[in-house]
């Protein structure tokens, strides 16, 4: 059998795997919604008026749907009124290059000009990958500008499965792509050429994103066979290498400073092992596997997102797509916290607000909050919220948290894009705010959004991103 094939049946298992029953949902259908722009995206009024803000504010939120790169304001999800304006189409709708092989386009990713700092939007960036293996990045003039431009365009030999990564600094820096045919490309982040390529040796697909880890020097990469490659981010020459043996689908996530004083990665299988490895020469610290699905002891706990922080010094969350979270140990690999969630798996990972509170979406649309029961505790409560309007789900980006202070409410917003909607929850409240509600929508949602927020009385620039993304720039 053909690896893609391979990939796309044990996709599909997934959603046969996981049982779900979520009520009915209000479908708002295109009779309902106003038609915007030039695209077949259009707004849901929300009858309800909205909060008072204090000041000038921007958020402006960026997503890939239906192969479309789209940019919106997050006052396009209130009702019209003097204080916001007429509702209006997106700022930003560009059409990309078609996939040849039904692979939406990636996630947007954020990154600078070849600048130490960001200053104002002129110094911003986009970069999305299309199924088909071609890169585009786009760029403005000003924060209130409807001119985005296309800066450079690469054609990369074979399809794209996820969002780059970045590495370097100043004008030295370059994006990171790794592709279905086994290679990793480093191209010049301003310009598009490529600066090195490496193909792994027994040309398996990578479909996870590539690591970054600077301070080594470090590119992690993780192939569909399981095999762990670390690469020197200067020229792309092999580093170390390690064979999990089993299939790897999520991304690896990077510890640092931990209590043992050893930086490592963590990687995840899709039979539910888990590896913790030395950074710096590729030596397994520990191993161990999460045991089989709670509802059915014939499946292992298959694992399609990447681990993430809890926000502890030590400790990390992992999903599995069969319906348990686990906070695990980083020095010892113990299991200290595990929930089954009853209703749904996770193909996204868990976004951590601080140690206290974490944010993560289930595969069929519902939004868990996991709270820590006491200031030293490895213990979790958790709450549910169903999103309306999230029709049968297929969730995988995660969701995307934007701080108060960069968005003119009073408390932080939530972003999370299914497959027909993006939503705002209010995260003190926990309740959705606003709703962006699509004509059409895809078959699963690909793409995590990515939120830039703005203050025009500091001109303070934050770029926010779904969790275990390399940051160009640190929030």
């Amino acid at each position: 059998m053909k690896t893609k094939l391979l990939v796309t049946n044990l996709l599909l298992c997934l959603a046969f795997t996981v049982a779900c029953n979520p009520e009915e949902a209000s479908i708002v259908t295109e009779d309902d919604s106003e038609p915007v722009g030039d695209t077949d995206i259009p707004i849901d009024p929300s009858d309800d008026e909205p909060e008072e803000r204090s000041g000038e504010f921007i958020s402006d939120i960026f997503f890939v749907h239906s192969n479309r790169l789209v940019g919106i304001r997050d006052d396009f999800f209130e009702v019209d009124n003097e204080d916001v304006g007429e509702m209006g189409p997106p700022f930003l709708s560009i059409s990309l290059p078609p996939s040849t092989s039904g692979t939406d386009s990636s996630a947007p990713f954020v990154f600078r000009a070849n600048t130490e700092e960001i200053s104002n939007y002129t110094n911003l960036r986009l970069a999305v990958a299309s199924g088909s293996g071609a890169i585009t990045v786009v760029g403005t003039d000003g924060i209130d500008s409807q001119n985005w431009d296309e800066l450079w365009t690469t054609q990369l030999p074979s399809e794209l499965n996820a969002s780059p990564t970045i590495y370097g600094n100043g004008t030295s820096r370059t994006l990171l792509y790794a592709d279905f045919s086994g290679t990793v490309h480093a191209l010049n982040a301003d310009t598009g050429a490529v600066n090195w390529t490496f193909p792994n040796p027994q040309n398996s697909p990578y479909v996870a994103n590539p690591l970054t880890v600077q301070e080594f020097n470090l590119v992690i990469a993780v192939s569909l066979d399981g095999r762990v490659y670390a690469l020197n981010a200067q020229n792309g020459n092999l580093v170390w290498s390690y064979d999990t043996g089993d299939l790897v689908f999520a991304k690896p996530y990077f510890h640092e400073n931990s209590s043992d004083g050893i930086d490592s990665v963590v990687v995840a299988t899709q039979l539910g092992d888990v590896f913790r490895i030395n950074v710096t020469n590729g030596d397994l610290l520990w191993n161990i596997n999460l045991g089989p699905d709670r509802f059915s002891a014939t499946q292992s706990q298959a694992i399609f997102s990447a681990p993430s922080s809890d926000g502890s010094p030590d400790g990390f969350f992992i999903a599995s797509a069969n319906r348990s979270v686990f906070r695990m140990d980083i020095e010892t690999g113990s299991i200290t916290w595990e929930n089954n969630i009853a209703l749904e798996g996770f193909r996204s990972s868990i976004n951590t607000v601080d140690e206290s509170q974490s944010f993560g979406i289930g595969f069929f649309g519902t939004l868990y909050r996991f709270t820590r029961s006491g200031s030293n505790s490895s213990e979790f409560q958790w709450t549910e919220l169903q999103l309306p309007n999230a029709g049968e789900g297929g969730i995988v980006g995660s969701p995307v948290i934007v701080e108060s202070g960069l968005t003119g409410y009073d408390s932080n917003r939530i972003y999370i894009k299914t497959a027909n909607t993006l939503y705002g929850i209010d995260q003190e409240t926990y309740e959705v705010a606003s709703q962006y509600v699509f004509s059409s929508s895809m078959g699963s949602s690909e793409s995590s959004p990515v939120v830039i927020g703005t203050s025009t009385f500091d001109e303070g620039t934050r770029l926010f991103y779904p969790p275990n993304t390399d940051k160009d720039v640190q929030n």
